[in-house]
């Protein structure tokens, strides 16, 4: 028993070593610890050990795909594309590693913005070994990211028939359903990506939007709730959950519950422009007096305006309304005809922004109408 207790700690400390105590003498062995670091997200540390194996074999094709990894993980996309290119070249015998190859260089050209370079490497892996799921399903993002979600769609259908359990492949043809105003198919692939990983926040803030769209407000607050709880210690991603479920409380007209989300989103993140303005627009127009405050309203879409540079004619409109509010009418009209100025927002919204313009001459503010 005491010879087990004392094999037990040896496993233990073991198993604990850091990864820098061992010392490799081949290629191989430091390719071996640069995957332990990569695992450990110590992409530095993994890449200085593939770049020890490259040293010693320069034709180690493990190091250079492996490196390509860590150097992607960094963001540095160049390098990654460049050690794709030579594990390309030296030419792996199994195909299945080829085509991965192919696929990691085309997700490399597609991060970098290189859509057409990345469908190439895609289509290739995918010739290469036409059971890719993961090439499939990379492929359709570029598709989608290329503005074709018609492509995406059966790239999407084609990973997932490969692979029923591809939970990614489901939210992705989601998004591309979505992007094509298909809610219920949306709606419905994003259920089935849920089903199979219930831990993925991703999948309930597209489908908390998907349904808040369609209507069902009940269920898309639902999703937004359990966004939150999921990044409780991702400050970014929260924000976006309170931002999200603030949108969807103001259409249901719980405007005391939107006002609290776009205050706890800025909260969270005092760079979240959209939540200000949303913000400054309920406090300067919302139906109900006790609910508007000119004097913040101002505040608020100018903190908006300002993180924007005033480039963002949505932004001059609530300002304009703020203004109003706040008794200020000279400025109302000038920052809706700055609004106006921009031919965008003149073609899409100029029709109620001169509207309200015509109201800020009268010296009126702009209300929105009380709920039916």
């Amino acid at each position: 028993m005491k010879h087990a207790r004392h094999l037990l700690i040896l496993v233990f400390l073991f198993a604990v070593l850091p990864v820098q105590s061992q010392t490799p003498s081949t290629a191989a062995d430091y390719v071996n610890r640069g995957n332990l670091r990569y695992r450990q997200s110590d992409y530095d540390g993994a890449i200085a050990d593939y770049d020890k194996a490259i040293e010693i074999d320069p034709r180690h094709a493990e190091a250079y795909y492996n490196r390509g990894r860590a150097r992607k993980a960094k963001g540095n996309l160049d390098g990654a594309i460049v050690d794709y290119d030579k594990y390309i070249s030296l030419g792996p015998t199994n195909s299945k590693y080829l085509a991965d190859g192919y696929n990691n260089r085309g997700n490399a050209r597609r991060a970098k913005g290189d859509l057409a370079g990345a469908i190439s490497d895609l289509t290739k892996a995918i010739e290469i070994d036409p059971h890719h799921a993961v090439a499939y399903n990379s492929r359709g993002l570029a598709l989608k990211e290329k503005g074709d979600p018609d492509g995406a769609i059966p790239d999407y259908s084609k990973a997932i028939e490969i692979d029923p359990g591809y939970a990614s492949a489901y939210h992705n043809r989601g998004n591309a359903r979505q992007a094509k105003k298909d809610l219920e198919g949306a709606i419905a692939d994003y259920s089935k990506a849920i089903a199979i990983d219930p831990r993925e926040p991703e999948t309930y803030y597209n489908r908390a939007r998907a349904r808040r769209a369609r209507g069902d407000l009940d269920g898309a607050i639902a999703d937004d709730d359990i966004y939150i709880s999921l990044n409780r210690t991702n400050p970014k991603y929260l924000a976006d959950g309170y931002y999200n479920r603030g949108l969807t409380r103001e259409a249901k007209g719980d405007l005391d519950g939107a006002i609290a989300d776009y205050m706890r989103t800025i909260e969270i993140d005092r760079l979240y422009a959209d939540a200000y303005n949303d913000l400054a627009w309920l406090l300067a127009t919302a139906s109900g007096d006790p609910i508007r405050d000119g004097k913040k309203a101002v505040y608020y879409s100018r903190k908006a305006a300002e993180l924007t540079k005033w480039e963002r004619a949505n932004i001059l409109d609530t300002l304009a309304a703020a203004c109003a509010e706040a008794g200020n009418f000279d400025e109302a009209i000038k920052w809706e005809n700055k609004a106006l100025s921009f031919q965008e927002f003149a073609r899409s919204s100029g029709d109620e922004a001169r509207k309200r313009l015509q109201l800020y001459t009268e010296r009126k503010p702009y209300h929105e109408p009380p709920p039916k």
